[in-house]
């Protein structure tokens, strides 16, 4: 994942990348194994960098050995825990048909609440997320997750991100702003899939894309 933190005010989260076919083995499973590429917005980190945040993104899991799940959805984690919904606007959303879509999260015009959209669909608002204020209190993360990685083959997936300001204008975050973290290694001689991630951060002074794919097996 890229963690970014623009150090200004943030009040809008924007990314865009393709319904890449994520494909898994076709063996039996007794746990749900699960994929996630997501843009993540945390309007206020003051009190827990980790804390309330809204999540949307595209999702695939399998359980057993061929039941299998594929499309976007949106999360918000408040002080009571999460909510998640599903999303079926746009064109498409449930087939890996290689179509770019978009992934917004705005802050409303009045008040702490966001705006979800999927394709400049509204698809759903916030309920319980913190104020906005300025410093570096504010983080916009854009991950690939992955539940299972011995079952699961994801291709390049090209995520490209912008964050509102405070005069509602887009920008891409400086690179200066942005860290990069992997859980597993990256794919190499020595690291093989299926337990490694490749990556790479396309910049300049600012994050112009992070494509990342989890590999099943050695090329």
């Amino acid at each position: 994942m890229t963690c970014s933190r623009p150090g200004q005010p943030v009040i809008g989260g924007f990314a865009t990348w393709r319904n890449v076919p994520i494909t898994y083995d076709q063996v039996s499973t007794t746990a749900t194994v699960q994929t996630a590429n997501y843009l993540r917005v945390t309007p206020n980190t003051d009190g827990n960098e980790f804390g309330r945040n809204i999540e949307i993104g595209l999702y695939a899991e399998k359980t057993g050995k061929t039941t299998m799940k594929y499309g976007p959805r949106w999360t918000e984690l408040g002080k009571d825990g999460g909510r998640t919904k599903a999303i079926t606007a746009g064109v498409n959303p449930s087939k890996p048909d290689k179509r770019n879509h978009t992934y917004m999260l705005v802050r409303q015009d009045t008040g702490n609440q966001w705006d979800v959209l999927y394709d400049f669909n509204t698809v759903g608002s916030t309920t319980d997320q913190l104020k906005v204020i300025g410093g570096a209190t504010n983080r916009v993360d854009v991950g690939l997750e992955v539940t299972g990685p011995q079952y699961t083959n994801v291709p390049d997936i090209a995520n490209r991100m912008q964050f509102m300001d405070g005069n509602q204008s887009w920008h891409q975050v400086a690179t200066n702003n942005v860290a990069k973290v992997l859980s597993l290694p990256t794919c190499s001689s020595t690291n093989k899939p299926p337990y490694c991630f490749t990556s790479k951060l396309t910049d300049n002074t600012d994050f112009t894309q992070w494509t990342v794919s989890k590999p099943r097996k050695p090329a």
